[in-house]
């Protein structure tokens, strides 16, 4: 049974209009911009950490500094403005909105508006790990050389507190129930 020729043309046209529609759906464009030390005012180039704070800016850890990007313009955290200098490895955000920047090297900064406190770091260690537990920061500071005298502290309210001297340390592990897991 044939179909009538007006009722063939309208399906047709349906069919030709429908593809039309899913060829502009899957065409579409997306806008990305590169950014760099000669295109913007990144610090350095080599990215070590990224962090997304309570209000969606984006902090960008760099070996010279911190970049605080809002989504147009970049504000730089280092040295020259108070920051500590080093690595920044990570960067977290505590429950008061103080940005916490922290260094390979040991050195803490806290941010919190236009007030920036850089904390000094401990002496006699190589390099620290840190991790967030609620407002604290757990930190491992790590002896030069010497895997056993590694020793675990919490950074909380602009002090260091010793948890635990001499622990062979190989992990470490935050979860949600801020329960901390590590091999010693």
């Amino acid at each position: 049974m044939l179909l009538p020729i007006k009722k063939m043309l309208k399906i047709s046209l349906l069919i030709i209009s429908l593809l039309l529609f899913l060829s502009v759906l899957n065409a579409q464009n997306y806008r990305y911009t590169i950014y760099n030390t000669e295109t913007s005012d990144l610090p350095q180039n080599q990215i070590m950490s990224l962090f997304q704070d309570s209000h969606n800016n984006i902090w960008i850890g760099t070996k010279f500094g911190v970049a605080k990007y809002n989504g147009e313009s970049f504000k730089i955290y280092s040295p020259h403005t108070g920051a500590a200098a080093g690595d920044v490895e990570s960067i977290f955000e505590t429950s008061k909105g103080e940005i916490l920047l922290c260094t390979v090297h040991g050195n803490i900064t806290k941010i919190k508006g236009d007030s920036i406190i850089t904390y000094p770091k401990l002496k006699g260690y190589a390099r620290h790990s840190f991790y967030q537990v609620k407002d604290s920061l757990l930190v491992i500071a790590m002896s030069p050389g010497q895997v056993e005298n590694n020793t675990l502290l919490m950074f909380f309210n602009g002090e260091y507190k010793i948890r635990k001297k001499k622990i062979n340390y190989f992990m470490l592990s935050s979860y949600a129930n801020d329960t901390i897991w590590t091999t010693i």
